[in-house]
């Protein structure tokens, strides 16, 4: 896995450059079965994910688990639609 993971050192992200499914989140093989990216290595090095991940850098080939924060489905819905009303006024908000 670690193999095909390029950091990105200027913005933070470790992106992935393995297989990719067609919205670009990564894709690996891990315990007899293909799973995300992202939540693989976010759940080796920080342990279970209980909720949904949201990538805070809104780059779906990231898989640098302090780019992430588990929150809930609800919520994984309505963050894209706050970020881009935030970025149709020139307001970049992390939320």
């Amino acid at each position: 896995i670690w193999s095909k993971i390029i950091p990105v050192p200027w913005v933070g992200c470790w992106v992935w450059e393995g297989e990719q499914d067609r919205w670009g989140y990564g894709r690996v093989w891990w315990k007899g079965r293909k799973q995300m990216t992202h939540r693989v290595i976010y759940s080796v090095l920080r342990g279970r994910i209980y909720r949904t991940l949201d990538h805070t850098c809104v780059w779906p080939a990231c898989c640098n688990p302090n780019h992430m924060k588990d929150v809930t489905q609800r919520k994984n819905n309505i963050l894209p639609i706050q970020r881009r009303h935030a970025d149709k006024y020139g307001i970049w908000v992390n939320v």
